[in-house]
């Protein structure tokens, strides 16, 4: 039904549109879920639908493209340029094409695999990772990926991290800020398998850290116990919620405070479909905290229904869910997270 009035509504805009064949006029296409390669969930006239594209879109991204029907099935036609962020400057290559570069597709496939959204904003933090690194720097990227396929996102900051894991300390004569330098070209050609030991090295003390959930049942928050981290990374866990109206799957993101056992930051992700929910603690106390929450789609007795099973496993770690529910159309889960509700918000009690 929900297509059937979308051809509807394409049709009154562009009434020259015929089967198979593409519009000349374009329009706003918003993409909001990836659901295999190539297919994706977009809004489009305000209707959610399936459509095909036979690139490599952003989730989360607006782009305008032109339309194209062929029986039912809805298909995009953009300009690759159109899919990523236009600041490409000091990237090695031409333009968006640089953005294509396998190093940091790796990255975007390892942080989606992760079940983090890929987002304009992650795409210009990996190319400033990869312009500090040159991008032929593959040891560099690879561990950006590797990081990621691990559940931790390399938030601000974390690029200096990744160039002390690399690079050991230097005594001077380098142009990098810290006191760290780059090897030159003949350390690199002598010392490929160094590099890799390294970050096999790294990756085995990354992993040390992070602790596997050991019973699936548990009560959603109390996975918490079993999660250890690096200071000022996020770190994922998945799980599912299962509740009478509908099945969940989601990510819980971790941000550690500087003392190693103290969680600093928390957002959890729910999503079925093409609804996402996002809740946030600014702060963990010893006192009762009110988990904030944050809803992009509209709400129904459906979403109340789990609500309730949510509000019942929380309230059991000494959490409250705050009862004023906020609808959410661009909160990713990755800005600051502070007591107030963000300014990128549109909050309605």
């Amino acid at each position: 039904m929900v297509l059937t009035g979308f051809i509807r509504d394409l049709r009154q805009v562009l009434p020259n549109v015929r089967m198979a064949a593409v519009s000349n006029k374009p329009v706003s296409v918003t993409i909001t879920g990836k659901i295999s390669p190539h297919v994706y969930t977009a809004s489009i006239f305000g209707r959610t639908i399936r459509v095909k594209s036979g690139l490599n879109l952003l989730p989360n991204s607006t782009l305008q493209a032109r339309v194209s029907l062929r029986g039912n099935t809805v298909l995009l036609k953009t300009l690759p340029q159109e899919n990523f962020p236009r600041d490409t400057s000091g990237i090695r290559g031409t333009g968006p094409a640089a953005l294509q570069e396998p190093l940091v597709k790796s990255a975007a496939s390892a942080l989606m695999r992760a079940g983090m959204p890929l987002t304009p904003q992650f795409v210009d933090a990996v190319m400033a990772f990869a312009r500090r690194f040159s991008l032929k720097d593959a040891g560099a990227l690879r561990l950006s990926a590797q990081f990621a396929d691990k559940g931790i996102f390399p938030g601000e900051g974390e690029f200096e991290r990744f160039r002390d894991y690399i690079f050991p300390a230097s005594s001077g004569g380098n142009d990098m800020p810290g006191g760290y330098g780059r090897p030159d070209d003949e350390q690199q050609r002598e010392g490929g398998n160094d590099e890799n030991e390294e970050i096999d090295a790294i990756m085995e003390k990354l992993k040390s850290r992070i602790v596997p959930v050991e019973n699936p049942e548990d009560p959603l928050l109390a996975m918490l116990n079993h999660v250890q981290g690096l200071h000022d990374n996020w770190v994922l866990i998945p799980f599912s919620l299962r509740g009478e109206a509908a099945d969940f799957r989601g990510t819980i993101r971790l941000k550690i405070g500087r003392d190693i056992r103290s969680i600093e930051s928390l957002v959890v992700s729910l999503a079925r479909e093409t609804e996402t929910w996002h809740f946030a603690v600014p702060k963990f106390r010893e006192k009762p905290s009110t988990l904030k929450f944050y809803m992009s789609g509209n709400r129904t007795e459906k979403i109340d229904a789990c609500l309730s099973v949510f509000r019942e496993n929380i309230a059991k770690q000494n959490l409250i869910l705050d009862d004023s529910i906020g609808r959410s159309r661009n909160f990713d889960g990755f800005s600051d997270i502070v007591d107030e509700v963000p300014e990128n918000i549109d909050y309605e009690a």
